[in-house]
């Protein structure tokens, strides 16, 4: 009789300790990981949900580490990207994701007549917006940049070979943080965490929030401090990415110079709009049709998202704000001189 009440006791025990083991599984997946830290020359924000949400936060900064010392930047030597622009003038291989980013943006490129273009390496260098001391070129100086500027001169081949002409440099700027988004996001997967990331201004959300409600996302107002919305978009999965001309610029005799050039007039896009926020199935589409929009501006914008089936936030020099019909009901204008206007 006593061995049958220690036994059942155990039993007891154990039921209550797996009780307590479940509840403390369901708190861990409940309670959201939040960090916020630099890396690639930005602000990475992490949103994560689920028990592997450490152990995935680990990994996703290793691939950062990757991204920006090992691939994408141009800045520093050593480098994928570094390495293509050295080589430029012979025909080379690349890695195979490289080669598979390059042939996604080219695409863009082209599809936009190129109003994205990364080649654009040896204007912003010119412009040296992100430098200490930027300032306007002179319009020579700009003219001789456009001569080596044009994204027909990185040629592709089988192998993953490429060649670029010489003299022509890449910048992936436009399309990097999209990239991050990318890889970021395939290891959340991995390691089965839901949640968001933001790497600088391209969004990536992953799985259901624990309530079960949808993500509700901020849309940074263009004419206001960094971090404060004119809006929220609802939505579930996917990629957000916006451009726009608050993010790096420089002010010179009145007149404000942003980082997002026009490659076909070497000068900073003068296209009448102010933002572009783009919702695509992945994060370097996203990315790259944001800056394309924000160039090519509304009329033309709007044909170059509906071609990737990608919805899209237009903000113009008035605040007027055009929306996509797929995402128009899940926007809503926060700020009253701000004002929702049809698509002409």
């Amino acid at each position: 009789m006593k061995s049958r009440k220690i036994i059942l006791s155990l039993i007891v025990a154990a039921v209550v300790m797996g009780i307590a083991v479940i509840a403390f599984w369901g708190y861990e997946k409940r309670e959201s990981y939040d960090v916020t830290e630099t890396a690639m020359s930005t602000v990475i924000s992490y949103h994560l949900f689920g028990i592997n949400k450490k152990e995935a936060k680990v990994k996703m900064a290793a691939i950062l580490d990757w991204l920006e010392n090992e691939k994408l930047s141009w800045r520093k030597e050593k480098t994928e990207v570094a390495n293509i622009n050295e080589q430029a003038g012979n025909k080379i291989k690349v890695s195979p994701e490289m080669y598979g980013w390059l042939k996604k943006v080219q695409a863009v490129s082209k599809d936009s007549k190129g109003a994205l273009d990364i080649t654009v390496s040896p204007l912003a260098r010119l412009w040296n917006i992100e430098g200490e001391r930027p300032s306007v070129p002179a319009v020579n100086d700009i003219k001789e940049c456009l001569k080596l500027v044009g994204y027909e001169r990185l040629e592709f081949f089988s192998n993953e070979q490429i060649r670029m002409e010489k003299g022509t440099g890449l910048d992936l700027g436009a399309v990097g943080k999209g990239i991050a988004c990318d890889e970021l996001t395939t290891i959340m997967r991995e390691c089965n965490v839901a949640g968001t990331v933001s790497v600088g201004g391209s969004i990536a959300v992953v799985g259901e929030k624990p309530d079960g409600s949808a993500w509700k996302l901020g849309i940074q107002d263009p004419r206001a401090n960094t971090g404060e919305a004119m809006g929220v978009l609802t939505m579930n999965e996917g990629f957000l990415s916006t451009s726009g001309d608050y993010e790096k610029y420089f002010v010179e005799n009145g007149v404000r110079y942003h980082h997002i050039l026009d490659p076909h007039t070497g000068k900073p896009a003068d296209s009448g709009l102010t933002s572009v926020t783009i919702a695509a199935g992945d994060g370097l589409t996203s990315d790259a049709l944001s800056t394309a929009c924000f160039v090519l501006g509304a009329d033309e914008g709007i044909k170059l998202a509906e071609k990737y089936k990608a919805e899209a936030i237009f903000i113009d020099n008035d605040r007027n704000v055009y929306v996509t019909n797929g995402i128009r009901e899940n926007f809503k204008i926060i700020k009253d001189d701000y004002h929702l206007e049809d698509f002409k």
